[in-house]
């Protein structure tokens, strides 16, 4: 059975039972984990968790995930700078900053060493999640969506261009949709801003006209719940 799940913090994925024997998620813009935490306990604490968060005192230590203080970039082992948002943690950036004197520096890994650090190249990786506040512009090549497409099944992105008022990355992110499409991978934006787009592997899911029918179900119905949570009163 086929169903589209909604996290608490508005990333989607789609959950087949049929992959019930191991499930590994990457979460890539951990934060205090709770993303990751709703997916531990949703699949009943059989997964696997692997975590990077680049801002070292949001992180809230969880023995069952691993979990790296790193930022990810393109190169691996440089120093960059962690821009801090201190009214929202989980808006430091590393592209975009508030205050250019409030920052950490950070040690960097690229998303290719770190699939090499733990094997994950070898392995499914059920939920890619990517959630790191500009730096999916920077890491989302044509090279890196194809290495992905080889054993993530779906990846839940969040794309920060909401953030400006300009056009700078209409033609990046374009890019990127197509080569996505290139890969292999059906998009499904579930928000009118790019803030929650799903690729699925068509590799690995069976993207036929009743699957498909499912997905747009749920887009539109969960669209309508959050719409009308908006209009009425409490």
């Amino acid at each position: 059975m086929i169903k589209v799940i909604r996290t608490k913090d508005l990333h989607y994925f789609i959950h087949d039972s049929k992959f019930n024997t191991e499930i590994n998620v990457i979460d890539l813009g951990l934060n205090n984990g709770s993303f990751s935490n709703e997916l531990f306990y949703f699949f009943k604490k059989k997964i696997n968790v692997y975590g990077v968060e680049a801002n070292k005192s949001v992180i809230n230590k969880n023995s069952n995930f691993t979990i790296d203080n790193l930022l990810i970039s393109n190169n691996s082992g440089i120093i960059e700078k962690l821009y801090i948002d201190d009214e929202d943690s989980g808006s430091s950036s590393a592209v975009f900053k508030k205050n250019n004197k409030n920052y950490k520096e950070v040690n960097t890994i690229s998303l290719y060493d770190y699939f090499q650090k733990y094997n994950l190249h070898k392995k499914k990786v059920y939920i890619l999640k990517i959630d790191i506040e500009g730096k999916e512009f920077d890491i989302l090549n044509d090279k890196m969506i194809n290495f992905l497409s080889k054993n993530v099944l779906q990846l839940c992105v969040e794309f920060h261009d909401f953030l400006v008022d300009d056009n700078r990355y209409d033609k990046n992110i374009k890019l990127i949709f197509r080569n996505f499409r290139k890969n292999n991978f059906y998009k499904v934006n579930f928000s009118l801003n790019n803030g929650s787009v799903l690729f699925l592997n068509k590799r690995f899911f069976n993207l036929n006209l009743i699957l498909k029918s499912k997905i747009y179900f749920y887009k539109y119905y969960f669209g309508i719940v959050r719409l009308t949570k908006r209009i009425l009163p409490v």
